[in-house]
């Protein structure tokens, strides 16, 4: 077939649905970025301690990311991404409403334990979910998911944190319980179906 950047017979259900959930996670852990200011000044605190509960996010995921893979591996990569997208939800919501330093640590490491669980089990899925020849190419449009996550959950904190410092937090939290909707009803369990054709086999 002729090579095309943009092939819609790449776009299914399952690779959009995990690209979606890329980008409600990235925008999610991204989204204090433009904001450290805020948070010093309504804290009190130092730019040192803004940088622990940036990197606090990071350091869950890297403890969780291949204990949940596994997990993934034997109860779905659905259950995983869903309940990955649910628990960032609250956690992002409320970061608007912290008063302390350590309130903003808990609930980055939250965010962290729920990326960990997104971001492992949605490169699975759409590493399960590509077709043979196209996996380079179906991969990237979930990866590319991830990226736009990086680059425009600043961008809306800082936009929407012109009209209210807690806005941005509610909305990228409902972004998140949107994704896991998405997931729920359109993506497809492949480990599921795996697991069924194995059984077939034996």
């Amino acid at each position: 077939h002729p090579f095309r950047i943009i092939d819609r017979q790449l776009l299914t259900a399952g690779i959009v649905g995990s690209s979606v959930a890329a980008f409600a996670m990235a925008s999610a852990f991204s989204i204090v970025t433009p904001l450290e200011k805020q948070f010093n000044a309504h804290l009190h605190q130092t730019a040192f301690d803004f940088g622990i509960s940036f990197s606090v996010l990071m350091l869950g995921r890297l403890l969780f990311q291949i204990p949940l893979g596994r997990l993934s591996d034997y109860l779905g990569r659905k259950p995983l991404i869903i309940g990955g997208l649910i628990l960032m939800a609250p956690a992002t919501a409320l970061l608007g409403e912290v008063r302390t330093t350590l309130q903003l640590i808990e609930l980055r490491a939250i965010q962290g334990i729920g990326a960990a669980g997104v971001a492992a089990s949605t490169f699975a899925l759409a590493a399960d979910l590509s077709s043979t020849g196209s996996a380079g190419r179906q991969i990237s449009i979930t990866t590319m998911g991830f990226g736009l996550g990086i680059a425009l959950g600043p961008l809306l904190a800082g936009l929407l944190a012109l009209l209210s410092f807690k806005l941005p937090f509610l909305v990228i939290g409902m972004t998140l319980l949107v994704s896991a909707w998405i997931v729920y009803y359109y993506v497809p369990e492949t480990v599921q179906r795996k697991t069924r054709f194995h059984d077939r086999e034996q």
